[in-house]
């Protein structure tokens, strides 16, 4: 009995000490590979992290080790592999969701990422790391404030936690608060002056800000911390592409391209380069090395589209954009493809394919914009601000949106609407020139040249030199001179006639010594100065400026279906809002191709020639529609682009009254297209066109004939247009029986 009890004690002996064993090596395996992870050597910790397996198959530790070794390779699928593993070991491991939480992100795999961090968090909520983590996670999901939040909580259980100083800098810059931004990434700094990252974080944020020289300081910084950090070198080349310092810039991409000769994006970047030195053949070959080392890269696709839409290869744009659809579907390729069509000006297909990339990826902010860009360039301003403000709630943050509902409404001369959405766009970016010479032009619109003035200020203190706001600054100057100076130098600088007035000086010397002028004052000028065959230079004041804002406020435009195959749109005037009104109503008509559009121009006799040629560029294929020429000689053309809306037939109406833009829209409409006809009496033969002086205040306005328009350098002064159909009478029924007869045939 004693013989096998000292037996049975020695079995178990030799098995607790190898059992020790087992477990002290496999400790000593993983620590050495935590040491090589910590020096970059990722395969040698793989190997360590496997023998520690092999000793220990049920360590979760040697499975987190393993995984972010593969995720340090960029193998993530591979790592969430290994991290799952580890999560089936210990269910409890917040490490280990934490970690499987940043491959996930990795990948793009945002929202997963977040239930992951969300989860290591909910484990160990005490732990500085996981809250900025957390912070980091919504930050991905462009929940920004949010992410503010978790950054501050980490905080609180870490003031030294630079790493959540940069997720809120990063959050604070994406909601447009730039100066918040930069004193976060400066705490971080001082906490961690070793981050690069932080650098280059600080770095893009003073970018956005247009202090270009200061971010490439920054980003030297980073490099000199990490001289291989690719993100840092590519973006130092692009700072330098924005100075149009583009041989330094391709000496930057050089720089990156032979430390990471396998990376696609840093042939990209030096393509961008050659192309803005107009190096198209070489920035080609830049594209297709890309290509070669990654196929399934978008960006590579994108660059190369984009050269070849400048060299006009419009079609192999395309083929390319398919090319690379045909393995995948990709929001950025639907809308480089939208672009091809947009430098086109072909609209209708560009919207197809934003709506493509917004269908693909619903947060692809691009395609919103270039789509709320396509609504505004085709004047459909009622669908723009209705999308824009839709797509405004996804983006909050963007200052285009904003911006774009603004101009929408500036165009339809709705200036307190655009002022709202301007300072909307201010809010996001208070640094944008642009935008807030926009709100200082509206107030001029307005005439409230106070606040014009205190918005031209602000411009000036972020930009003195800036062409725009030195013009701006330079037109409301003239609004501080007396009434009767600023009405003289109207006259003296736009009159067509001004060289055939006698004594002009001396009767513009009489009216300023009058010092305050009051409208009979300033009809007698006019009067005076007016050559005597002018019939179109007056005075609107009193209840006829009354009627005249009023009828600027009402609709112009009538339309019916007289019958199946024919619609009729009537234009009374041509105020600001006809030419989108008649936009709306030739977009709602099916297969306008087989129908015959009536427009009846009787009795108009004008208005805005914006109006008009808006009109003839729905209607009319890519041509100069027509132009205006001032007294100096200086010619003003307006276009039409290469999107048509094409009628079977389109019948225009006209009589004795029929005047100017009716006149413009008549003769372009027949001058262009080979389907039209003309019906009724001669018209007015107004080729000539005013700028208007008003005060808004005192209610008039003083209309002043300054230009000449001529359709194919034709123009009709004393003229009149001649109708292809004469209508006897003047009655609807007459013309009515016209129309059905010319649509007949």
């Amino acid at each position: 009995m004693k013989k096998h009890l000292l037996l049975f004690i020695l079995v178990i002996g030799i098995g607790l000490f190898t059992s020790c064993a087992n477990s002290i090596y496999s400790v000593f395996y993983l620590s050495t590979a935590d040491s090589e992870f910590d020096l970059g050597e990722y395969e040698k910790a793989i190997e360590y992290y496997d023998k520690a397996l092999e000793l220990n198959p049920d360590s979760d530790k040697a499975y987190i080790g393993k995984a972010r070794a593969f995720d340090a390779l960029g193998k993530y699928e591979k790592a969430l592999e290994f991290f799952d593993k580890a999560i089936e070991i210990n269910g409890n491991s917040a490490e280990a969701y934490n970690a499987k939480g940043i491959t996930l992100a990795n990948l793009e795999r945002y929202e997963e990422s977040f239930e992951n961090l969300k989860k290591a968090m909910e484990l160990e909520p005490s732990n500085s790391v996981y809250q900025n983590d957390m912070a980091y996670g919504l930050n991905n999901l462009r929940r920004f404030e949010e992410a503010i939040q978790y950054a501050e909580k980490a905080l609180e259980l870490n003031p030294r936690n630079s790493s959540a100083y940069t997720n809120k800098g990063y959050a604070l810059e994406a909601l447009g608060k730039t100066d918040e931004a930069i004193k976060c990434y400066d705490k971080a700094i001082q906490l961690c002056p070793t981050d690069f990252y932080v650098y280059y974080n600080k770095a893009l944020t003073v970018f956005e800000t247009g202090k270009t020289e200061e971010a490439i300081e920054l980003l030297d910084k980073a490099l000199e911390i990490e001289p291989d950090y690719l993100d840092a070198i590519t973006s130092k080349g692009y700072c330098l592409n924005e100075l149009g310092e583009y041989e330094k810039a391709i000496a930057c991409f050089d720089t990156a391209i032979k430390k990471y000769p396998k990376e696609p994006y840093a042939y990209v970047c030096k393509a961008t380069s050659l192309y803005y030195l107009g190096k198209y053949d070489e920035a080609l070959k830049e594209c297709d090395k890309a290509i070669q080392l990654k196929y399934t890269y978008p960006d590579s696709y994108i660059c190369k589209a984009k050269i070849l839409s400048e060299k006009g290869d419009f079609e192999e744009a395309r083929k390319l954009c398919d090319e690379f659809l045909a393995l995948a579907e990709d929001a950025s390729i639907h809308d480089m493809k939208g672009k091809t069509y947009l430098y086109e000006y072909n609209y209708s297909e560009a919207l197809k394919h934003f709506d493509k990339a917004i269908e693909v990826d619903p947060l692809y902010e691009d395609s919103y914009i270039n789509k709320i860009y396509c609504l505004y360039q085709q004047k459909n301003y009622k669908k723009c601000i209705e999308f824009a403000a839709n797509t405004q709630s996804i983006f909050p943050n963007s200052e285009d949106i904003p911006w774009y509902i603004g101009d929408c409404y500036s165009v339809q001369q709705e200036s307190e609407k655009a002022i709202e959405y301007y300072k909307k766009a201010h809010e996001i970016n208070p640094e944008n020139i642009g935008i807030i010479t926009s709100i200082a032009w509206e107030y001029y619109t307005l005439q409230d040249y106070e606040k014009a003035s205190e918005y031209a200020e602000k411009a000036a203190k972020i930009s003195a030199d800036d062409e725009g706001v030195k013009y701006l600054k330079s037109e409301l100057d003239k609004q501080k001179l007396p009434e009767s100076e600023r009405i003289v130098n109207f006259v003296k600088d736009n009159y067509l006639y001004y060289d055939k007035i006698a004594n002009f000086d001396a009767i513009a010397e009489e009216f300023k010594a009058k010092g305050e002028v009051s409208i009979d004052d300033i009809c007698k000028f006019i009067e005076s100065i007016r050559q005597k065959d002018d019939v179109f230079t007056f005075v609107i004041h009193g209840n006829e400026y009354d009627l005249l804002k009023y009828e600027e406020s009402i609709s112009q435009v009538t339309s019916q279906q007289l019958e199946p195959n024919i619609h009729y749109i009537k234009i009374n005037s041509f105020t600001a809002s006809v030419s989108w009104e008649f936009k709306e109503i030739i977009d709602s008509i099916e297969n306008p191709e087989d129908k015959v559009l009536v427009i009846d121009l009787r009795d108009n006799l004008g208005g805005l020639t914006t109006s008009s040629t808006d009109i003839l560029d729905y209607l009319l294929p890519s041509c100069t529609t027509s132009y205006i020429v001032y007294r100096d000689g200086y010619m003003y053309s307006y276009y039409s682009d290469a999107a048509q809306i094409k009628f079977k037939k389109i019948l225009v109406l006209v009589n004795e009254y029929s005047a100017s833009s009716s006149e413009i829209l008549a003769l372009g409409l027949k001058k262009y297209l080979n389907n039209v006809v003309i019906i009724g009496h001669p018209t007015v033969g107004k080729g000539v066109g005013q700028l208007v002086y008003e005060d808004k205040a005192k209610k008039y306005v003083v209309y002043l004939v300054s230009f000449y328009w001529n359709v194919m350098e034709e123009n009709i002064m004393g003229k009149r247009i001649v109708p292809d159909v004469y209508v006897r009478g003047s009655g609807d029924t007459a013309y009515m029986n016209e129309v059905k007869r010319q649509a007949s045939k």
